[in-house]
């Protein structure tokens, strides 16, 4: 039997860079990660207008990090880890790292359409794919990972900020959960890990 656990929330306020509080990181044993729940299947609408599911992606491992196009820093800073981790691998286990998949999903879609998304993830890594959903089906979605977001709209513009916890997960074959990185975390530090499960 499975048990889900709650990630304490690296929760970030973007509109001041990596504003961070009650981060904690984990430990896992291998026996942990099997009976830890951590990620659920999803459908979503995917950055070329396409609904698509994780079933998809169910013999691939899947880098994932929730935020949304707005964001100053954080987010842009996560997808630029992400993205020299993905160089690295490439360089040191290229057939491994063909088949990690890079994934972005927007907690915005007020915002962030599928062209802007498409738009978005092209300054990033080649092979990053954006996905997005109903705010609904998001909170559900980024709950099932331990997370949370939430939207700032103090005042009536579209120039509102999201607070949103801020891990990058690493996710095996089938949704399985292996790892989370916090954004403390380096991209060496990141791809350590990741050489480490992979092996």
């Amino acid at each position: 039997m499975t048990r889900r656990v709650k990630i304490a929330s690296a929760t970030v306020v973007c509109v001041v860079a990596f504003g961070a509080v009650g981060f904690a990181t984990y430990s896992f044993t291998q026996k942990d990660r099997n009976e830890i729940q951590v990620g659920a299947p999803f459908e979503l609408t995917r950055h070329d207008g396409n609904v698509v599911s994780s079933k998809n992606y169910r013999d691939s491992y899947m880098l994932i990090y929730f935020g949304f196009t707005h964001c100053p820093a954080t987010c842009p800073m996560a997808l630029i880890t992400m993205t020299e981790v993905l160089n690295s691998l490439e360089k040191k286990h290229p057939q491994q790292a063909e088949n990690i998949l890079p994934i972005f999903i927007s907690v915005d879609p007020y915002r962030d359409t599928p062209e802007i998304l498409k738009s978005y993830i092209s300054y990033f890594h080649s092979r990053f794919q954006g996905f997005t959903s109903t705010e609904d089906e998001l909170t559900e979605l980024v709950g099932a990972y331990g997370g949370h977001f939430s939207y700032d709209r103090s005042e009536d513009t579209d120039n509102y900020n999201v607070n949103h916890s801020s891990y990058i997960y690493f996710m095996g074959f089938d949704g399985k959960y292996l790892a989370h990185f916090g954004p403390e975390e380096t991209a060496e530090s990141i791809l350590e890990e990741i050489e480490k499960l992979i092996s």
